[in-house]
């Protein structure tokens, strides 16, 4: 049976990837005035191979991730970022850029090579189609795709906004404050990724009570860790700017993008748990108005306040700050009748969290770029505001050292 399923899943990644090509053939003869303001319609048969092998490989990962071998994905997920960042590092310009295609493309056909040759899946080319399981694929797939997809597009319509109303300089720098603003998650990621089925298999089975207290350990433990580390990058980032001074117009969008980090954090544990409850549809609708909103603000910030690109951030905090007070409303709501909306609202504006960030905001606006003891201001009353709550994280990291099993993947 689950060889059935891995096989009819296999065949719609093919429709999937098919489609994709579809588009890359569309886009290469019609043309696309944005594709050719980047200049990259050489490069389209590469960026679309690429694609169709991250998508046959994010099969597999999954797959390898339930059976619990997990050698093959760290190298898979080791080897592009480590490549690019020696290339970064080395080279520019279009030399740069030629090499970091090759290096994803070269990393996603080892990748490929090394996942099919594990004999760990098995993929019946003969009658692969069977239209009972296709059903009930789609029809269990369908929202949460929709849901990953609009939750995507969150971040794709703030650099596609940026795209069409800056220059490609400007692009260039809110990309680089993007990505690497966004690389504190990948440590939380990485653990998220391991124990993110055992959390869903624990909301299944769990009574009310049992998944109160994981839904708050879980917040708890994930929001405080990548609070102190985003605190503690804003202190840091002004030095590594300082090193390479031509990107000094990223430094207010690292920390923009950082404080939003921080909104994020706070929907790890509920999304767990809708998922758990078969609410899909209700977090695609969530996030489909997210998404409009998120447009929204994006437009005013740009064409009616004016703003820098920078700026463009504010919309991902307010959007996320909106996604927070829907997931745990809905999510409150399934376990306790008598939750409110107003208590929603108040679970989302935690002082404890708030008065933190109108701090790093203050700060940004007070010769940031030099150093000074208003750098360490966010930390410091973060850390004095959380007290109670850092020490629940690392009693919480300590039962995770003390018992590893409980983040083994069951396989049955």
């Amino acid at each position: 049976m689950s060889n059935k399923y891995i096989s009819n899943g296999f065949f719609l990644i093919l429709l999937l990837n098919a489609t994709l090509m579809f588009l890359g053939i569309l886009f290469y003869f019609l043309g696309s005035t944005y594709l050719e303001k980047y200049d990259i319609k050489n490069q389209l048969i590469f960026i679309v191979t690429i694609s169709i092998l991250f998508h046959l490989n994010s099969f597999f990962m999954t797959i390898f991730r339930i059976k619990n071998f997990l050698g093959q994905i760290t190298f898979f997920q080791f080897i592009i970022p480590f490549l690019t960042l020696l290339s970064a590092l080395f080279l520019e310009g279009k030399t740069l850029l030629y090499t970091l295609i090759s290096i994803y493309l070269l990393g996603h056909l080892i990748s490929f090579f090394i996942f099919t040759k594990s004999n760990l899946i098995k993929i019946t080319l003969k009658k692969i189609i069977d239209k009972n399981i296709l059903l009930i694929i789609i029809k269990k797939g369908i929202f949460l795709f929709l849901f990953n997809f609009t939750f995507q597009l969150l971040l794709i319509s703030i650099r596609s906004i940026v795209g069409l109303f800056f220059s490609v300089n400007e692009f260039g720098v809110f990309s680089f404050s993007f990505q690497v603003s966004n690389s504190i998650l990948l440590l939380f990621e990485g653990f998220i990724f391991l124990i993110f089925p055992k959390i869903i298999d624990k909301f299944i089975t769990g009574s009310n009570l049992p998944s109160i207290k994981l839904i708050n350990d879980i917040s708890i433990c994930y929001s405080v860790a990548i609070s102190l580390t985003v605190y503690l990058s804003l202190i840091f980032f002004p030095f590594a700017i300082s090193i390479y001074p031509k990107y000094n117009d990223a430094l207010l969008g690292l920390n923009i993008a950082s404080i939003a980090i921080l909104f994020q954090s706070k929907l790890m544990g509920f999304n767990a748990f809708l998922i758990s409850k078969n609410k899909e549809k209700l977090i695609f609708t969530y996030t489909f108005l997210a998404l409009i909103l998120n447009i929204i603000i994006g437009l005013i910030i740009v064409l009616i306040l004016k703003l820098s690109f920078n700026w463009i951030y504010l919309s991902l905090i307010f959007t996320y700050f909106f996604l927070s007070i829907c997931y745990s409303y809905s999510t409150f709501k399934i376990l306790k009748n008598n939750y409110s909306l107003i208590e929603a609202i108040k679970h989302s504006t935690n002082y404890k969290m708030i008065l933190p960030v109108f701090s790093a905001f203050f700060v940004f606006n007070n010769n940031y770029h030099n150093f000074n003891l208003l750098l360490f201001l966010p930390f410091l009353l973060f850390v004095i505001l959380n007290l109670k709550e850092i020490f629940k994280m690392f009693r919480l990291i300590v039962v995770f050292l003390n018992n590893p099993d409980i983040l083994k993947i069951n396989s049955n």
